[in-house]
């Protein structure tokens, strides 16, 4: 019982603690979260047009930049914003990206916000003139817009260590010149090609701000870090929860090496690739990360072949051999073991570099098949747990690549590919559970190579300072990817850009080895607290940060932000970034070193970022917008508006005494200058002026400026005709570029939806993931205009490729056809993924893609088994060599209960099938409860497939249940203390091909004379007696009749022969046993075989179990006793009768331990007919009979074990009032003990304390298995 509660609590241990099998596979468990912001009061607001794509992605960005950086943030639309201008009090900063559709009220709201403290973030370049005083303009301006000014230059730190950097240099602004600018207005960063161009300004209106950028360039995914310079202005001496973590992903390491000498590597040290990477490349990485505190994490990719069909080698990986201490190794498995033991992460890139993409694998059930391959690989080599960190080949993977990829290695829990790019290939990731496939936590990258150029480095930048996160991937073959390289680089850019050298370069004072150094120097200064850990521990960070919430509240002029349920997470210190303006340094630092805080900080737009460690995750700094308390903002408004007022007062002057003068007395201006009048007060578009104008302006190279006419003309003038002219107008001068031509092709589709050309056209140009809501759109359009099969189809393609879950209804219209083949793939994966098979199953007919093997899956689904056979039985036929068909089959004919066919299928399979270990495991462990015929079948055909300790269990248990054995029985029993009977059996038993058993014995037996004075001197004799027996039983089953009858002939020394015969039978069920038989065979002692007394004994027995802990028993016995021969006529008995019946109740609460005590009450109740006889049978002479008896009593039992343990006892011993003996003492037990394998002894006895007549009795048992005779 010790050992019982032992295990019970290790088990207990074992869930608190997680140590289960899965966690020592390498599977992790990560926090799950909503992603629903907590509702809490607003810092950040943003003004959103539904209507507009550029304003739906700036308010996407914006949230998700807030979403990391835990600031509350809330969104309004336009609509709600133009009807009541609600700005919150908590509300800091405000964006907005196009004021055009604002109404004139927002222009004081927004001025008295700002006027109050508050930070106008406006984005995007505009020609609102309302807002002109708000930007810091001049009252005397045209908007004149700049064409030419391109790229950015940064005349402050928007990021730490980035004062003039530069960023896309040839990405023109089709800003406002810098003569509309007031000189008041701060410049925080210029166009790159003329540094005088104003791009991101920054105007101080009252106690408040307004940060302007100045350009048409929208944001995207990577720029998101210009919008947390533009917020964290208004947000000073607010704190923001990041990770402060980079890591440095391997890719391709360890990974099959090549004998070939290359460029650069070749001229500089005369190396092959295998040595380069063996004694220089990863060395040298060692050596970085001592200098740097670097934990690697290395992308093991096991081949680079490109088979995508089963079986899945490693030929490659095995090839490369090494002496390493005398002592021949793989080279790959030594690197990987030297991966290990420096500390770094063993992670996973895949069987090959063939992408999980449907496009690159024909079956993608093959992709987990190679999955499994090397997570064999991995467990032979003794690689250590299994990878949890998974980098996809080339960054690609698909919706189903994902699902293959968790069913084929579970143990992988982070996801790194991408952080740009295109989500239908496993791009465009966020640090989030994946979008298609949740069971994978995203950790994507952000860039890549040994050095990096201006545009890559604003990238990891923009993303650092939202998360903290740097994610960089490095190769060994890097080096290589020079320009003219035979190495191919595929359709990606060389990674070697600048041909660089690893330690020097000809004419050149860079190389890659120092340049990377350099660069993690860099980082380290410009983000001083980054730790550079393994992907599994900064996932496993990022997933807590990411599963977090955070609390803001300002309280007594103090600012506190701090996690809620901080006993959820396994972190307890806490990493934050906090801007600080400089005139506020030392109230930052007072308290964070009041908090005891460790803290850096780094040069940051108009003051520092500090870089914050907390040992709790709470920290509290001064609220710097609660000085603004002290001032008198109601005043500061008034001056505000006062300010505005004589601005707009200048304009109207301005305006009155403006008139057009040409300078230069060229009457092409004025031409020009009366078009423009023309096109601006004419609401309704005159092509000829339009087409004019441009012509004119397209002269001096500025007709693109049309464009931007046109936008505020039909904004303002939204007429169909209007629209339509962009048609024309993009044959003048094309569309500027992809986002402009989009969004007139989307209006012209508005107002011509039936436009044949038009839409084919925009779905051809624009067919995107990003995108689809209107192609979708223009399908449905294009539908209503020219309904023909083609385009029916295109919709269709569409719907299953981007909204799979609503193609369905769709898709039940059609019936499968020829007609359709082109679609019939993807159609039934999308009803297989539905589960609905039976319509995946009638569509594949029409695919060459689909391989038996998932067709057979939809079947098995189906319960089609009869179908699943015949199909089967036709392409095995054709293909015999499948084997993963042939796995697929056995486990489908053991789930319809053909054994036997499932484990020959299996042992047909080759030892390197992936499937086979399975299977096996999944045969071995049932075949124990086959039937014994198939089981010895199975031994004697197909023995190879069976586990060694499975076959000897099975070969052990049909020789113990069906084996034919030698049995050895001994019975003696006694009348009181004196021994009245001594039987012995023995016994050779045989099974029938039916398994009934013949049992064929030989008897010897004592029948003693009855120590009692009584001068019966001619009966009262021993008789030792000699006999042969025959018994039947019929086979063992649960729940079936169970019978049984023996006849024996017996020859007594003194030369009389005797004869018995029994029979009997019972039955079983989970909670009852009955049982009935008869016995006839002469009474057991002297005297009664001399006199030829036989008794007849018919027992009927019934135990029930009930309460669930009570066993009941109730049995009736009646014996008969001939008379005794009429041959010795003074010691005679006549005939006697004699009925009892007997109940016990057991409580058996401990049934399922292995040690027991079993408390019992019995009773029984005896009564007699005794024949006439010469001496009273209460004597015992010839045999023992009373009229009538009762006695009641009860005891305790103990019992160890059960019939199915080797060993197993019960004893019993009980107290018992008795109406004959006044009382009496009974101990009955029997024993069973497998001593050998084939070898049990037994034991039963019972023993009577008592002062009058009593009979013990006491049986030995051996019983000997015989070896089973095989069939040849």
């Amino acid at each position: 019982m010790l050992l019982i509660v032992i295990a019970a609590g290790c088990a207990q241990i074992e869930e608190l603690t997680g140590l289960d099998a899965n966690k020592r596979n390498g599977e992790l468990t990560l926090r799950r979260y909503s992603g629903m912001p907590l509702n809490l009061p607003p810092l950040v607001q943003c003004i959103t047009d539904k209507g507009e794509v550029e304003s739906l992605s700036l308010n996407r960005n914006m949230r998700k930049v807030c979403d990391y950086m835990k600031i509350p943030f809330r969104s309004v639309t336009l609509e709600e914003w133009n009807k009541d201008h609600k700005i919150e009090s908590s509300v800091r900063v405000l964006s907005v990206l196009d004021t055009k559709k604002l109404n004139n009220k927002s222009i004081d709201v927004l001025m008295d916000f700002v006027a109050r403290g508050g930070t106008l973030f406006m984005p995007f370049g505009s020609e609102d003139k309302r807002f002109s005083f708000l930007v810091g303009m001049k009252p005397e301006n045209d908007y004149m817009t700049d064409a030419e000014a391109s790229g950015f230059l940064f005349k402050t730190n928007i990021f730490p260590g980035f004062k003039d950097h530069s960023y896309l240099k040839n990405v023109k602004h089709f800003g406002l010149k810098k003569i509309v600018f007031s000189d008041k207005i701060k410049i925080d960063a210029t166009a790159l090609s003329d540094e005088k161009y104003p791009l991101i300004t920054e105007n101080s209106i009252g106690k408040g701000k307004v940060i302007y950028y100045n350009s048409t360039y929208f944001f995207i995914k990577e720029d998101r870090g210009m919008l947390v310079s533009g917020i964290l202005r208004g947000l000073e001496g607010v704190p923001y929860p990041i990770i402060n973590t980079g890591v440095i992903f391997l890719d391709d390491f360890p990974s099959p090496l090549y004998d070939i000498k290359e460029e650069p590597v070749k001229s500089e040290m005369d190396l092959t690739i295998t040595d380069y990477v063996h004694n220089v490349w990863w060395p040298d990485l060692r050596k970085l990360a001592k200098k740097h505190d670097i934990k690697y994490a290395a992308m093991t990719t096991f081949d680079y072949n490109v088979n995508i069909k089963p079986p899945f080698l490693f030929r490659e990986w095995d090839s490369k051999k090494i002496k390493i201490d005398g002592k021949e190794t793989g080279l790959s498995t030594w690197l990987v073991n030297d991966v290990a033991k420096h500390g770094h992460e063993l992670a996973f890139h895949g069987y090959n570099h063939v992408s999980l993409l449907v496009s690159d694998w024909k079956n993608p059930d093959f992709m987990a098949t190679s999955l499994k391959a090397a997570e064999k690989k991995w467990e032979v080599n003794d690689f250590g747990p299994l990878p949890v960190t998974y980098v996809p080949p080339s960054n690609y993977i698909d919706r189903v690549g994902l699902k293959q990829l968790k069913k084929g290695m579970p143990s992988l829990t982070f996801m790194c590919s991408l952080f740009v790019g295109h989500k239908k290939d496993g791009g465009d990731r966020e640090f989030d559970f994946d979008p298609y496939e949740p069971e994978l936590f995203d950790l994507p990258r952000i860039s890549s190579g040994f050095y990096v150029d201006p545009d890559l480095k604003f990238t990891m930048y923009s993303l650092y300072m939202y998360t903290g996160i740097w994610t960089h991937f490095l190769h060994p073959d890097d080096i290589y990817q020079i320009p003219a390289t035979k190495i191919s680089h595929g359709q990606y850019d060389l990674r070697n850009y600048d041909g660089l050298g690893w330690y020097k370069t000809p004419n050149s004072d860079r190389a890659m080895y120092p340049e990377f150094d350099k660069l993690l120097q860099t980082i380290r200064t410009d983000f001083p607290n980054i730790r550079y850990l393994d992907a599994r521990e900064s996932g496993l960070m990022t997933n807590d940060w990411r599963a977090s919430y955070f609390n803001h509240k300002s309280v007594h002029g103090m600012y506190t932000v701090e996690k809620m349920k901080p006993e959820e997470s396994e972190f307890s210190e806490q990493d934050w970034f906090v801007y600080s303006a400089m005139d506020k340094v030392s109230r930052i630092e007072e308290q964070l070193k009041r908090q005891g805080a460790n803290f850096k900080k780094v040069a940051y737009l108009d003051g520092y970022l500090y870089s914050v460690r907390t040992n709790k995750s709470r920290i509290t700094l001064p609220d710097f917008r609660a000085d603004l308390q002290s001032s008198n903002l109601d005043l500061v408004a008034a001056n505000v508006r006062n300010e505005y007022k004589k601005f707009n007062e200048e304009v109207a002057r301005l305006a009155k005494e403006a008139l057009w003068v040409d300078d230069s007395d060229e009457k092409l201006a004025l031409e020009i200058e009366a078009l423009r009048q023309r096109m601006i007060t004419e609401p309704k578009i005159d092509p000829k002026v339009w087409n004019q104008y441009t012509e004119y302006l397209s002269w001096d190279e500025r007709a693109e400026e049309v464009w931007a006419m046109l936008d505020e003309h039909c904004i303002k003038y939204p007429l169909p005709e209007n629209i339509l002219y962009s048609q024309e107008l993009s044959k003048l001068v094309y569309y500027p570029n992809d986002v402009i031509q989009e969004k007139w092709m989307s209006a012209q589709m508005k107002v011509t939806p039936n436009d044949v050309e038009l839409l084919n056209n925009y779905i051809t140009y624009f067919n995107s993931p990003e995108n689809q809501e209107k192609i979708k759109m223009a399908l449905l359009y294009l539908q209503k205009a020219d309904p023909s099969r083609d385009n029916y189809l295109k919709y269709i393609d569409y719907l299953v490729n981007y909204e799979p879950e609503n193609a369905i209804p769709e898709l039940d219209k059609l019936k499968p056809s020829e007609e359709y083949k082109d679609l019939a793939t993807v159609i039934s994966w999308i009803y297989g993924d539905n589960n609905d098979f039976q319509k995946a199953y009638d569509w594949s007919a029409f695919s060459t893609e689909i391989d038996f093997y998932s067709k057979m899956q939809w079947l098995i689904e189906l319960k089609d088994y009869q179908k699943l056979i015949n199909e089967y039985n036709a392409y095995i036929a054709k293909n015999p060599d499948d084997y993963r068909v042939k796995a697929q089959m056995s486990i489908a004919y053991h789930d319809m209960g053909k054994f036997k066919e499932s484990w020959i299928l299996a042992s047909e399979l080759p030892e390197e099938s992936l499937d086979k270990e399975t299977i096996q495991k999944m045969l071995n462990t049932d075949v124990v409860y086959e039937e014994n015929e198939l089981q010895n079948y199975l031994v004697e055909n197909y023995q190879r497939l069976f586990y060694k300790d499975v076959l000897q269990n099975v070969i052990k248990t049909n020789r113990r249940e069906y084996g034919n054995f030698i049995n050895y029985d001994t019975e003696m029993q006694t009348n009181k203390d004196k021994l009245s009977a001594f039987e012995n059996v023995l016994s050779y038993n045989v099974h029938d091909k039916k398994k009934n058993l013949h049992g064929f014995g030989f008897t010897y037996s004592s029948m003693y004379r009855v120590e009692y004075e009584v001068p019966d001197y001619d009966d009262n004799k021993t008789h030792d007696v000699f006999g042969f027996q025959y018994q039947f039983n019929n086979p063992k089953a649960f729940e079936k009749l169970q019978y049984w009858s023996n006849i024996r002939y017996e020859y007594s020394l003194l030369e009389k022969s005797f004869f018995q015969f029994g029979a009997g039978a019972n039955y079983s069920k989970n909670n009852s046993y009955s049982s009935a038989e008869l016995n006839i065979a002469p009474a057991e002692n002297g005297p009664s075989y001399s006199k030829s007394i036989y008794r007849f004994q018919l027992n009927l027995y019934q135990d029930y179990r009930f309460f669930k802990y009570f066993n009941t028993s109730l049995s009736l016995e009646g014996n008969y006793y001939t008379k005794s021969e009429k041959l010795n006529e003074d010691f005679y008995v006549d005939e006697s009768y004699e009925g009892s019946i007997t109940g016990k109740v057991i409580f058996d609460r401990w049934m399922q331990k292995k040690h027991r005590f079993q408390p019992f009450v019995e009773s029984t109740r005896t009564q007699a007919s005794l024949g006439e006889s010469t001496i009273p049978l209460s004597t015992g002479y010839p045999y023992w009979m009373i009229d009538e008896r009762f006695f009641i009593g009860g005891g305790l039992g103990y019992s160890i074990g059960n019939s199915d343990n080797d060993f197993n006892m019960k004893v019993e011993g009980g107290w018992f009032y008795d109406d004959y003996a006044d009382e009496f003492t009974r101990f009955i037990g029997n024993l069973n003990y497998q001593i050998f394998d084939y070898t049990v002894i037994s034991a039963i006895f019972e023993f009577y304390l008592q002062d009058k007549f009593y009979s013990n009795a006491l049986q030995l048992g051996v019983k000997y298995n015989l070896k089973q005779k095989q069939k040849k």
